[in-house]
């Protein structure tokens, strides 16, 4: 064994007491135990003999409680590891110690004590993740989220513990389905979101060599998995503080062996009502005149540039008044004229696209003010750039008269 490798091993060693007090002491393959954690033993004498080194033992040294299946294999008359043949169960705790009557090699009792507890993982959200942009001050009002467990699960048992919550005591039930990540997008999990970084149960990942060697499979995100949900609430939540998602302690896997041991919240946020969040006149020389109204939330699909008159109006109206809508935006032009002043009125009934509409008119005015004169030359080295035609561009906004003088520079200066 490698200076390296006594290295790291002596990073994860559990021990009772310091290596010059005790005779025995345990080495986990990893720090936290894993489905394919290994227990290696560590004597401080001989205690297998020549024939016995790279076989298994029969009875082992090592006796875990409970019963684990697996194999115990020495490695050194001073060591040997057992390995599981079967994945630990969750939500465990194992008791280490050494058979009664262990005997060194040359026969006699072997007087040292091992006495460790491990315990396995509970069983557990390991990973939540949303696909939607979750903004907590202005939250959405039809959230959707995907759980992902360490042990398999069914939707239809896990969601009596389930619901949304808000300050107040507001209370909306959740729709929880099955989710289906190789079909569905919205159920699409990223690994990282994961606390283990896999997509796999506890289970499934001790076996994980077989599961993604089946054709077809690239990664634990090819593999149809059953420790996923989908959860959205079956109504629009209502506005109101602190929205979370609850998922209360006691959700069982689906064989019924586990639950969860701890309530998880999610945060959600504030759900606001739908608003005129700002108007902002802008009278920039190269965009023209123009209002740009924004709202707290995107506007509805039916929302368009030809049907947005129905709800927003301008008086005295412009000449050639059009609107662009987008998103959460109604942009207004026309021909404006400076320093008069408009009203601009916004209907209630807008709707938005989430199940909101407007719920009060709005109303404010507003007016243009002059663009202060400006020149502007384009970048210093356009006229260098491949796509540059050889020539400077100068921008003049309300400027009345301009007088240009160029000098040419020789190459040599």
């Amino acid at each position: 064994m490698s200076h390296l490798r006594l290295s790291i091993l002596a990073v994860l060693a559990f021990t009772t007491a310091s290596a010059e007090e005790n005779a025995v002491h345990l080495v986990l393959s990893t720090r936290q135990l894993e489905p394919t954690t290994t227990f290696e033993i560590r004597f401080s004498e001989p205690i297998a003999g020549p024939d016995a080194l790279g076989k298994p033992a029969d009875p082992p040294p090592l006796v875990i409680a409970p019963a684990v299946k697996g194999r115990f294999l020495w490695l050194s008359a001073r060591s040997g590891v057992f390995t599981p043949t079967e994945p630990l169960p969750l939500s465990t705790t194992f008791k280490l110690a050494l058979r009664s009557d262990l005997k060194n090699a040359a026969g006699a009792d072997f007087d040292g004590v091992l006495d460790e507890t491990v315990e396995t993982p509970a069983f557990k959200v390991k990973g939540h993740s949303t696909n939607r942009y979750l903004n907590q001050q202005d939250a959405s009002a039809e959230p959707s989220f995907n759980l992902l467990f360490n042990a398999d699960v069914r939707a239809a048992d896990a969601a009596r513990f389930l619901k949304f919550i808000a300050d107040g005591g507001q209370t909306v039930a959740a729709r929880v389905v099955q989710a289906d990540a190789l079909r569905v997008r919205e159920h699409n999990f990223p690994r990282y979101r994961s606390d283990d970084r896999s997509l796999l149960t506890w289970t499934a990942r001790f076996a994980q060599r077989d599961v993604l060697a089946a054709p077809g499979v690239r990664s634990d995100a090819d593999v149809p998995r059953q420790n996923q949900l989908y959860v959205t609430p079956v109504k629009p939540l209502p506005v109101g503080g602190n929205w979370k998602l609850l998922a209360e302690s006691g959700v069982p896997s689906s064989d019924g062996t586990l639950r969860t041991l701890d309530n998880l919240e999610i945060e959600i946020g504030d759900v606001k009502p739908f608003t005129v969040r700002e108007t902002s006149p802008a009278n920039g020389g190269v965009d023209g005149r123009r209002m740009i109204v924004t709202f707290t939330k995107p506007l509805a699909a039916e929302v368009t540039a030809d049907t947005v008159s129905r709800w927003i109006h301008v008086s005295p109206e412009p000449a050639k008044l059009k609107a662009v809508v987008s998103d959460r935006t109604v942009t207004l032009r026309g021909d404006f004229v400076l320093d008069e002043e408009y009203e601009l009125t916004v209907d209630p009934g807008l709707p938005a696209r989430e199940p909101f509409t407007l719920a009060e008119a709005f109303t404010g005015t507003f007016a243009f003010e002059p663009v202060d004169p400006r020149l502007r030359f384009e970048g210093f080295a356009e006229h260098q750039l491949s796509s540059g035609r050889r020539k400077f561009h100068l921008h003049a906004v309300n400027v009345p008269r301009i007088r240009v003088t160029a000098k040419l520079f020789q190459p040599d200066t």
